[in-house]
């Protein structure tokens, strides 16, 4: 694609790095100030070049050890009231991708989006009530409807989005100020997430429950219209609630081991009436392809969660190919040594609107 991306400084490229470790730029590109003594930097993520790929099946991998912490201030609204920011990345680019690591504390490991619940279901008039058992989605779901309308829903799960400037977005560029949070967006298409500088964004978005099982994070792009994920010839997951029949269409094959948060199409079976089901049991909402393909399988994930620390925490490896040859994709392959791309991020605790976001940051590329 033709993506023009910003200059980070007008100096020599060469000395780009040593400048920002010591604070010395003071460009109208410059996003914050450096916080020396440590090994984390403000509101910046400087991309660290190595000739070898980190492992993409260890987040605490000493690889990591050498490359600066960008520590990104989040702010706004959160379900999880343990929720502390920042959010801290680090990324490494070799010959052929890219690699992020992000790092922020949360209350809790939320992955039960839509989940199908066995249990009582009570119809008739107080005087003749009829009870029986049935299948219910999101009985536990909590939906809040805002004042200009915009429809909130509090139970599903975690999840994580970066935002990418695609170079055609005008002066918004990437910010969740104006693509999430502006006054009126809701009433016209429904939601919060579409630009308005006559552009788009790349989109990069981690979900605990239908994307990181399968190993993914949905390749996505919004534009005017909103949001919209990449081409996929196999998509990463679809309902698994009948909603004629009332009941879900697959459950694991293994009935020996039902209770089990995700159910991947490979290993179902027809959902069977005759199994003895007890009340209270959640069937997944989703069923998800491990062999999910096309454009909006581009970005490999693996997450894990509390690993060993004193607070509880997602940990999530991201890579992509610098260059994918899709339009809506940034092409970082691209991007000379000294220059940045601005994105912006979002944390999201057990839902899939309310979240905490970020200002326009730089990655800067060595």
């Amino acid at each position: 694609m033709n993506y023009s991306p910003q200059r980070f400084t007008p100096v020599l490229a060469g000395f780009v790095l040593l400048l920002a470790v010591f604070g010395l730029w003071t460009g109208c590109e410059d996003p914050g100030p450096i916080e020396l003594g440590n090994t984390s930097i403000s509101n910046r993520v400087l991309v660290t070049a190595m000739n070898h790929e980190p492992p993409m099946d260890n987040p605490r991998s000493s690889i990591w050890d050498s490359v600066v912490t960008g520590a990104i201030t989040v702010s706004g609204d959160s379900l999880d009231t343990t929720y502390a920011g920042p959010v801290y990345l680090k990324a490494i680019k070799t010959a052929d991708r890219l690699f992020i690591r992000a790092e922020w504390t949360d209350g809790s490991r939320s992955i039960r989006p839509n989940g199908i619940i066995y249990t009582m279901s009570i119809t008739g008039d107080s005087l003749n009530p009829d009870t029986s058992y049935a299948w219910i989605q999101d009985s536990s779901l909590q939906i809040i409807v805002t004042a200009d309308g915009n429809v909130l829903y509090q139970h599903d799960q975690d999840r994580l989005a970066i935002m990418w400037d695609a170079g055609d977005n005008g002066t918004e560029r990437a910010n969740c100020v104006t693509m999430c949070h502006a006054s009126g967006q809701a009433s016209v298409l429904g939601h919060r997430m579409y630009t308005t500088g006559g552009g788009h964004v790349d989109v990069w978005h981690w979900q605990a429950a239908t994307s990181d099982p399968i190993l993914l994070a949905a390749d996505e792009y919004w534009d005017a219209e909103g949001r919209k994920v990449d081409d996929n010839v196999i998509p990463m997951f679809v309902s698994n609630f009948d909603a004629v029949q009332g009941k879900p269409y697959f459950q694991h094959r293994d009935t020996t081991i039902l209770e089990r948060p995700f159910l991947h199409a490979d290993s179902t079976a027809p959902f069977s009436d005759s199994v003895a089901w007890k009340r209270g049991y959640e069937m997944p909402g989703y069923v998800l392809y491990d062999n999910t393909s096309g454009s909006i399988a581009d970005v490999n994930a693996l997450a894990t969660f509390n690993v060993g620390y004193s607070t509880s925490r997602w940990i999530i490896l991201l890579s992509r190919a610098l260059g994918t040859g899709n339009n809506d994709d940034v092409d970082f392959s691209s991007v000379a040594s000294g220059d940045s791309i601005q994105a912006t991020i979002a944390v999201m605790h057990n839902t899939d609107r309310i979240h905490a976001k970020s200002a326009p940051f730089y990655f800067v590329f060595p």
